[in-house]
């Protein structure tokens, strides 16, 4: 088996479980009778057989959720004893205090998701900040996202990076999407602890030059789905075929479900959701738009 190019940062989706059914997640948890064990769970045997190693520098391990992998200590130990830097998304539920401990060790950082439900989540952000765990919080904007994210630097006075990200599942359109950015906007304005807001974008000028490339900003970044099979975009796999020779189907505006969609304003042109920017950049674009 044919391990992957060379890059710096790979993405590997280790399993389908989650201990949550959150309906905006592309991953979906379809623990059935029918699947196997193989399929619910990228084994260690197997991650050791796709990723070479000496291409990598960083490794990103996604879900489903990391921590419902049988392996996953054994996993971030294989890595981290390889020199590479680790970094975990995860709704951070299912951290208990050995497995927050032995994070801190391995300097693994987090991404965790800050969704409505979020007094445990706030909890889990306190206690794994509190011993030096580096955290990135992750979250999808709705209408009450200002009261929210000002509840979590509130109370999580550690956090100094946010992350908002675009809704693959239910894309919005310019208008609505940058109207909920400019309300999360002038509420971070009168945050107390300073914090660095970044945005997947989805939307640039059309006279810009990655809006009027062939791809719309769309890049190659090498991710591994449960089955083993590469990707280079974590939004194909349901659409195309993987393939295991590290040389799958590029991506392109007539595949990805977002470029697909004609969610193009007056002066504005959707791009690769995963592209970002800061969140003064985006309402920026938003106003020169005329959609904020």
């Amino acid at each position: 088996m044919n391990k992957a190019k060379s890059v710096h940062e790979i993405c590997i989706n280790i399993t389908r479980r989650c201990n949550l059914h959150c309906p905006y997640c592309y991953v979906s948890d379809f623990i059935n009778q029918k699947n196997s064990q193989e399929k619910m769970d990228l084994s260690l045997a197997m991650i050791k057989k796709l990723v070479n190693l000496e291409k990598i520098d960083s490794v990103y391990l996604t879900g489903g959720e990391p921590f419902m992998h049988p392996e996953i200590m054994e996993i971030i130990d294989y890595f981290y004893n390889a020199g590479k830097r680790i970094s975990i998304a995860s709704n951070g539920l299912l951290i208990d205090d050995q497995m927050m401990s032995f994070l801190g060790e391995k300097k693994v950082k987090l991404l965790i998701s800050v969704r409505e439900e979020y007094e445990e989540t706030f909890k889990v952000i306190n206690k794994v900040t509190s011993v030096g765990i580096d955290v990135e919080c992750y979250h999808l904007p709705v209408k009450n996202s200002p009261y929210l994210l000002t509840k979590l630097l509130e109370e999580c006075h550690a956090v100094t990076k946010i992350k908002l990200l675009y809704d693959s599942q239910k894309p919005k359109k310019a208008k609505e999407w940058f109207g909920l950015l400019f309300d999360i906007y002038k509420s971070m304005k009168l945050a107390k602890n300073p914090v660095e807001i970044t945005v997947e974008t989805a939307f640039l000028p059309k006279d810009n030059v990655i809006a009027q490339s062939k791809g719309r900003g769309a890049f190659d970044r090498i991710q591994i789905s449960t089955e083993g099979e590469y990707y280079y975009c974590p939004l194909l796999v349901s659409r195309v075929d993987g393939c295991s020779n590290s040389t799958p189907s590029k991506c392109n505006t007539d595949i990805c479900p977002i470029l697909s969609l004609k969610l193009d304003e007056e002066k504005l042109s959707s791009v690769c959701c995963f592209l970002v920017s800061t969140l003064e950049n985006a309402i920026k674009i938003g106003k020169y738009g005329g959609v904020i």
